[in-house]
């Protein structure tokens, strides 16, 4: 299960990686409302639908994968906030802090929940494909 969160996480990384030189084109950026948000839904579905061993309950390995799926998005949001603001990099005062501790709640939220969701559809879809 870590390596299909891990495999989850890069694919997640890569689309947004792939997002990013969008934001300069002008006319573009509604598309970037739709993408963005999908982004873990869509590759734990890809993941799930590769996945070999569903034996167990697909929510139980839903529910496992994006609670770890959440704990690496967290641990990846904290770390990066602990060296931006040791190193100078991010200096957060008044709304800014708040705004970052609301990201920081949210976002593991947001990932591990749309990747359980994904990842539980997928193979439910790829379990249906095998019995017909």
């Amino acid at each position: 299960m870590l390596k299909t969160a891990f495999r989850s996480l890069g694919i997640m990384f890569l689309m947004w990686a792939a997002c990013a030189p969008v934001v300069v084109i002008p006319g573009v950026h509604f598309l970037l409302i739709i993408v963005v948000p999908l982004v873990p839904f869509v590759a734990a579905y890809r993941t799930a639908k590769k996945a070999k061993n569903l034996n167990d309950s697909v929510g139980v390995q839903g529910l496992t994968l994006g609670l770890i799926v959440a704990l690496i998005v967290l641990l990846a949001i904290i770390i990066l906030l602990v060296l931006g603001s040791q190193l100078g990099v991010y200096e957060f005062e008044g709304r800014a802090k708040a705004l970052v501790w609301i990201i920081v709640f949210i976002a593991p939220l947001y990932s591990g929940s749309m990747s359980a969701l994904g990842f539980m559809y997928g193979a439910l879809k790829s379990k249906k494909l095998e019995s017909d």
